[in-house]
């Protein structure tokens, strides 16, 4: 009798090609466990240009379908939305607010298809998605607004310690005012 084990995939957002999630996702693939469980949602050409600019060695694998995906192999679900030279490093841009936004958007489709388990989602330039006519303060909203969901909240969990946001995206002052 032949069994298959279920093998748990998460969908990586690449986040603002101009900021720091290219290099972080490309980090991450380095750890073969991590590896083996997600797939980079963005755009391999500047995956593979923040590598080359970083010194991050290993073949990033391209693939069309989350169905392509293999262990043991950095895969890349390239989206084509921005490519090097197009854009500038630690800039605001509009082009790659409108780019970071189809990242979560795919990530978000792929898991409400069962594609892959979860999203892990890489930092995002808020003003860069507004430049793009992007409306969301940031990834909460997004998630919440994609799922249908009507109550949510933004949670980090490091090992047994689990923080919720009251407030986000203000500033103190204003967090200290809405804040009973």
């Amino acid at each position: 009798m032949k069994t298959t084990e279920k093998t748990t995939l998460f969908a990586l957002t690449m986040g603002d090609p101009a900021g720091i999630g290219p290099e972080i996702a490309l980090k991450a693939m380095k750890n073969a466990a991590f590896r083996d469980a997600a797939v980079v949602v963005g755009d391999a050409a500047v995956l593979e240009d923040i590598a080359a600019r970083v010194g991050i060695r290993g073949a990033l694998r391209r693939i069309a379908s989350v169905a392509d995906f293999r262990k043991g192999k950095a895969s890349v679900l390239d989206c084509g939305m921005i490519s090097p030279g197009s854009y500038a490093l630690g800039r605001t841009q509009e082009a790659c607010g409108r780019a970071a936004y189809r990242y979560i958007e795919t990530a978000i489709e792929l898991a409400m298809r069962g594609e892959v388990d979860g999203v892990i989602t890489n930092p995002i330039n808020k003003e860069a998605l507004h430049a793009a006519g992007v409306a969301y303060p940031g990834h909460t909203e997004i998630f919440a607004d994609k799922t249908g969901a009507c109550s949510y909240s933004m949670l980090f969990l490091l090992h047994n310690v689990g923080v919720a946001h009251v407030t986000t995206h203000c500033s103190l002052r204003t967090a200290v005012d809405l804040i009973s």
